[in-house]
């Protein structure tokens, strides 16, 4: 199993079209960055493929998912887990929350599954459809993963609507997300950047 799990959060576009996720694009701009610095070793999981059905109280065995489960041992064997989440109306994508829901399962009942993803370092990367949705919608991401153990890293990345940005402002952004990506390569790999 891979150290680093990187997860697209989006379900856009529908099936059938042809647009982007910036959400996608944005992972997939940190996973250049990462193989980039040297890091070619990761798994990478994308709600759009998964087709996780709606949590309704069951634990995640209970859904008899085979993806489901893998994406489950994929997260419990990883130290890194990168997240790039769409943001609207001041919270996270439904989608996106499902998922951990469905993931979690119905850990309330039980106190020593509240750390499922102890030890687990989250990058969280939040793409709103404005700035304040995007501040929003990291705090959201981050109480979920907070709530089952793991450790958000500080330095989260939130990025507003880019339609509004400058073409200097986004080329800035798209440079930020990028060399997150590398420094989290360069640090496993041991390399010393002078």
């Amino acid at each position: 199993m891979n150290k680093n799990v990187v997860i697209c959060g989006s379900i856009k576009p529908p099936k059938g079209r042809d647009s982007q996720s910036a959400a996608r694009e944005i992972a997939k701009l940190f996973i250049r960055g990462m193989e980039d610095g040297g890091l070619s070793e990761y798994s990478y999981f994308d709600l759009r493929d998964m087709d996780v059905p709606f949590y309704d109280g069951r634990s995640l065995e209970e859904y008899e998912e085979e993806n489901l489960n893998h994406f489950k041992e994929c997260l419990l064997q990883a130290e890194n887990i990168i997240v790039s989440v769409p943001c609207y109306w001041r919270s996270a994508a439904g989608p996106f929350v499902n998922m951990i829901n469905v993931f979690g399962g119905p850990l309330y009942d039980d106190p020593e599954k509240r750390n499922i993803l102890s030890g687990k370092n989250i990058q969280i990367i939040t793409v709103g459809a404005s700035n304040t949705d995007a501040v929003y919608g990291t705090q959201q991401v981050n109480h979920l993963f907070t709530s089952l153990g793991a450790m958000v890293l500080p330095n989260e990345i939130m990025v507003g609507n880019l339609r509004g940005s400058s073409d200097e402002e986004r080329k800035e952004i798209s440079k930020n997300i990028y060399l997150s990506g590398k420094n989290l390569a360069i640090e496993q790999m041991g390399v010393t950047v002078k």
